[in-house]
């Protein structure tokens, strides 16, 4: 009689080594419905994404529909309710093969369409793809079936190599030559070619970038993550714009957004922050420039239903479109396409909106105009809309200088000081108040030189200049009442019997 035992490192790699073996036989599937896949184009930073919204069994033959977005039919002809960049359908065979249809226009132009075989044997090819201006083709083999870790998941992934051919089946020079395909068992396609892009050849691939169900790495980017702020972040911002009608006219905003409060409301699709906010606003007319300046406290609130361009995916229609209306529709990526607006390497949200007006039923056509195309850019946890535009007859720009989040900073910070400055002249250090605490809600402490002849005048103005609360000073360090006040920024002035006079500002909470 003989005994076995196998150690546990053994037993594993047995395990693993079965489990191995019988991959050839599992059941990959290049589309899967459970779930949104987001894809990353590597290139240019652009994300996509798979959101399988129906599908239908026609004989043996099961067809699937990607969103809708809107999408060109013809020479100057487009419709909000198009086939997605995935194609028009995408059918799966029973022998497992994947045909990704795409029509350049409505039919009867040429086709584009991809094959992709999922049950393959280990080194058998098959055509891709044909181009449609040579003879060429891409030719696709099985060339290994192995583990794969990616987005926190391990998993048995097909690996499929592209060359490309001519007619002869000889190998024609070309970067795609080596490039992978990859399919994993449980996700699907995780690697996969740009199917909008090719045409002449092959401009790139897309790379799985995040999931939902459960939610791993990038997710389509959606109001809520948007603005999604705490208590002490802060947002400085800067806006500019030229007058259409009046060039010489321009607005400059500048402001400072600290957040106080956050309330989740109940329903969890909308969210609301109590502001503390700086601001000047001054408007310049040739010689003239007027300045407004406030400090405030602000409530914002953002809610997912009022805002549904910003719950779409990616290339998703956001607004129906009429004769004359405006189409907006989003993309997503990880770095802004405007070199004016900061780059982070976050995910990113912006939406274009384009006017159309119809021509026949159903084909709507863009109105070409002056200015710049309309794009607003959306950060997640730093919120939006940024924008930029040079163009010399308006340019309207709203720009992030600074922010700061938790312990995170980036930029340079405006200073509300500097933005809430009034028309006063210029006084020594010395000549500035010390007050405390500040702000304030009730009592502040008036703090000045001990070598002042007291009792002083103590006025206190709103930034108009209109006298508010006038108060006696009579030592060097005297508490006032400020509970009456509105709820802003005050300038003081503490005048001395020999006409010196003290300046400070006091900020009613």
């Amino acid at each position: 009689m003989y005994s076995f035992q196998l150690k546990a490192g053994a037993i594993e790699f047995f395990l693993l080594f079965i489990a191995y073996a019988l991959v050839p036989a599992q059941n990959y599937r290049a589309i899967r419905t459970d779930a949104e896949y987001l894809f990353l184009d590597s290139a240019r930073l652009n994300i996509i994404s798979i959101r399988i919204d129906s599908s239908r069994t026609i004989g043996n033959d099961i067809y699937y529909y990607n969103f809708k977005q809107i999408r060109q039919l013809d020479y100057g002809c487009y419709t909000v309710a198009g086939s997605s960049w995935l194609g028009d359908e995408v059918t799966e065979k029973p022998d497992g093969t994947f045909i990704f249809t795409r029509y350049p226009f409505a039919p009867p132009d040429s086709a584009h369409i991809f094959s992709i075989l999922t049950k393959s044997a280990i080194n058998q090819p098959w055509r891709l793809y044909n181009f449609h201006t040579s003879a060429d083709y891409i030719e696709a083999k099985l060339s290994e079936i192995r583990w794969m870790s990616f987005l926190n998941h391990t998993d048995s992934v097909r690996v499929i190599t592209l060359m490309r051919k001519n007619a002869a089946g000889q190998i024609i020079e070309d970067w795609l030559n080596g490039q992978k395909l990859l399919i994993s068992k449980n996700h699907g396609l995780i690697r996969l070619i740009k199917f909008d892009d090719t045409y002449y050849t092959v401009y790139g691939f897309y790379d799985l970038a995040g999931k939902t169900n459960p939610e791993t790495g990038i997710t389509n980017l959606r109001t809520l993550q948007i603005y999604n702020f705490a208590p002490g972040d802060e947002f400085h911002t800067r806006y500019y714009a030229r007058s259409y009608l009046t060039p010489a006219q321009t607005t400059t905003i500048s402001t400072i957004n600290r957040v106080l409060h956050k309330t989740t409301y109940p329903t969890g699709d909308s969210v609301s922050y109590t502001i503390e906010q700086c601001q000047s606003n001054c408007i310049a007319l040739y010689a003239t420039t007027t300045c407004e300046h406030r400090f405030d406290t602000i409530t914002l609130t953002y809610s997912a239903s009022k805002t549904p361009e910003l719950e779409t995916e990616p290339l998703e229609t956001a607004s129906g479109l009429s004769n004359g209306s405006w189409a907006t529709y989003s993309y997503m990526g990880l770095m802004p396409l405007d070199t004016q607006l900061p780059v982070f390497n976050t995910p990113m949200k912006y939406l274009r909106s384009g006017q159309y007006w119809t021509e026949n039923a159903g084909c709507y056509s863009p109105i070409t105009y002056d200015g710049c195309i309309d794009a607003q850019y959306f950060f997640k946890g730093l919120g939006g809309p940024y924008f930029y535009c040079n163009d010399v007859s308006w340019g309207p720009s709203n720009l992030l200088v600074y922010y700061k989040k938790g312990s995170s900073t980036w930029g340079t910070p405006l200073t509300c000081d500097s933005l809430l400055q009034v028309a006063v002249k210029n006084y020594p250090a010395g000549h500035k108040l010390c007050i405390y605490p500040n702000p304030g809600t009730r009592l502040v402490t008036i703090s000045a030189p001990d070598t002042l002849q007291y009792p002083c005048r103590l006025e206190i103005s709103d930034l108009s200049g209109r006298k508010i609360a006038e108060y006696s000073v009579t030592s060097s360090a005297q508490s006032i009442n400020i509970e009456k006040l509105t709820p802003g920024l005050y300038s003081c002035r503490l005048k001395t019997q020999e006409g010196e006079i003290f300046i400070g500002k006091i900020i009613r909470r």
